[in-house]
């Protein structure tokens, strides 16, 4: 599909594994997600309209977000780990502003009860909001990103690679999956605006 679109070795080498040592350094901070879920429990989708969903409990670390409830911006101390994938972006979008509007980093545990069908709850990161996604795979790993139709069909799967991004238009339905195999799957998330300059 012409708007998804996967790119390997994405950052230069200096820059992505300045990132992955940040991310793995034993200090990094990573918090549990409040539910086993890794979408919100009101996004959860109907479990009959996907037979193979399954959901398990992730770590996230906010970068960068919209408190609703403050009505401000929230930005992390950590923020200056992905000013690189910023930059790559607002290159590759020389022609635009780039508006990053959330962007996070998911830990997904390994889970052994998942299948190589099985994927986490499909979902719309910023709905509403005419946006683009960007996941960059920090490791190597098994637990796809599956990618589905309006009939809630897949139509593309994109397994992690180190230093593998994958941009799409956020209004196309998505889901992550645990490791059944791997450790753990750790994924950067950013969701951005393209604003005309």
């Amino acid at each position: 599909m012409d708007n998804i679109e996967v790119i390997d070795n994405f950052l230069e080498e200096n820059i992505f594994s300045d990132i992955y040592n940040k991310i793995h350094d034993d200090s990094f901070p990573w918090f549990k997600s409040k539910n086993k879920y890794t979408v919100e429990k009101e996004d959860l989708k109907n479990k009959d309209d996907f037979k193979n969903m399954k959901e398990y409990m992730q770590f996230v670390h906010i970068f960068f977000t919209f408190d609703v409830l403050e009505n401000i911006y929230v930005r992390s101390n950590h923020f200056y780990i992905i000013e690189g994938i910023c930059s790559k972006l607002a290159k590759k979008y020389s022609d635009k502003e780039v508006l990053v509007e959330r962007a996070k980093v998911n830990l997904q545990p390994q889970n052994s009860e998942f299948k190589e069908y099985n994927h986490n709850s499909p979902h719309i990161d910023l709905k509403n909001e005419k946006h683009k996604v960007i996941l960059l795979y920090v490791d190597d790993s098994d637990g796809d990103t599956f990618f589905f139709n309006n009939e809630n069909k897949i139509i593309k799967r994109v397994s992690p690679v180190k230093n593998r991004a994958v941009i799409f238009d956020g209004d196309i339905l998505h889901a992550g999956s645990h490791p059944k195999n791997n450790d753990y799957r750790i994924v950067i998330n950013m969701d951005f605006k393209l604003c005309s300059i």
